[in-house]
């Protein structure tokens, strides 16, 4: 058993995402080793942090990785499809990513005796709620096929912990924003429109609602869940407590960045974005975690990083 303060050997997949690059940076300032793998590698400066290419279907491939390097501690698993919109029209190939890639890593961490995992999970999990506050044991039904791969291993996460007796923490994590970000992000969308001075189209309803988190603030729940010692499995939400429409964020951006023209569009897939706000008490009372980055901070903050 490691104390809180001893450096820590610690394996990202999805190290070159918006999360695992930033969460890899940290990690290494912080005095951890960092391995990473990806399916495209991100180089980073840092002698603390190695990575490697790899698929997360390719079990034998893991498993030489794993071979390779000195033993590791804790595993974040990032790695896979990253959201509701990416790869809509293939679902299959979406489940083969998501669940087979984390059953090779569950077998890999119980071959060599990783003791503990922090899987980032998903609001869609959920599926649709309508009464918040939405806490962790409520049932999960997802509406879409990204949200039951991701409940899926969290169900196989938590099996492995009660037949071998893994250590994990499970964050169902709410909608990230913040300038790393390569998926579709109507914020993103909408704060170049204001930079620029140029009208926008996003898909979204006017009155559609989103739970949006800065993406400094997921990375920092994320360190705390790697610092956890407490045995058996958690599961917290991350999250910013709140919601908001597409047209408050517009109106914000106006505030913050300036004049904004948005035409908007028929709205997310059904189901997508129908979850009510999620409580954060477990993060807070386990781990002292909150959101400290406003959204009219992290707008403000997105947009200066737009600028440069």
């Amino acid at each position: 058993m490691h104390s809180p303060s001893e450096p820590l050997h610690i394996l990202i997949t999805g190290i070159s995402g918006m999360l695992g690059r930033s969460l890899a940076s940290r990690l290494a300032s912080s005095g951890h080793k960092v391995s990473g793998i990806d399916l495209v590698p991100h180089h980073f400066d840092d002698p603390n942090i190695r990575v490697e290419a790899a698929d997360m279907r390719d079990v034998h491939r893991l498993y030489r990785i794993v071979e390779n390097v000195p033993p590791i501690d804790v595993v974040v698993h990032g790695g896979g499809i990253s959201g509701s919109m990416v790869m809509r029209d293939n679902p299959a190939q979406v489940a083969d990513i998501n669940i087979n890639g984390t059953m090779n890593l569950l077998e890999v961490m119980r071959l060599h005796r990783i003791p503990r995992l922090v899987q980032c999970s998903t609001i869609m999990a959920y599926g649709p709620v309508p009464m918040a506050p939405v806490q962790e044991d409520r049932p999960l039904a997802p509406a879409n096929v990204y949200g039951a791969t991701k409940a899926a291993c969290e169900a196989l996460v938590t099996s492995y912990g009660a037949e071998f007796g893994l250590s994990a923490a499970m964050l169902r994590i709410a909608h990230v924003y913040g300038p790393t970000r390569t998926t579709y992000c109507p914020v993103r969308a909408m704060i170049a429109g204001a930079l620029e001075n140029s009208p926008v189209a996003i898909r979204d309803k006017p009155e559609t609602a989103r739970q949006l988190v800065y993406a400094d603030d997921v990375v920092r729940a994320i360190e705390l869940a790697v610092s956890d010692r407490q045995p058996g499995c958690v599961v917290a939400n991350v999250a910013p407590g709140a919601e908001w429409s597409m047209a408050e964020v517009a109106e914000m951006i106006r505030r913050q960045v300036g004049p904004l023209s948005v035409t908007y569009g028929e709205g997310a897939a059904h189901g997508d974005y129908q979850t009510a706000a999620l409580s954060i008490d477990r993060a807070r009372e386990r781990w002292g975690w909150v959101p400290e980055i406003s959204l009219a901070d992290g707008i403000a903050r997105f947009a200066v990083a737009l600028k440069a």
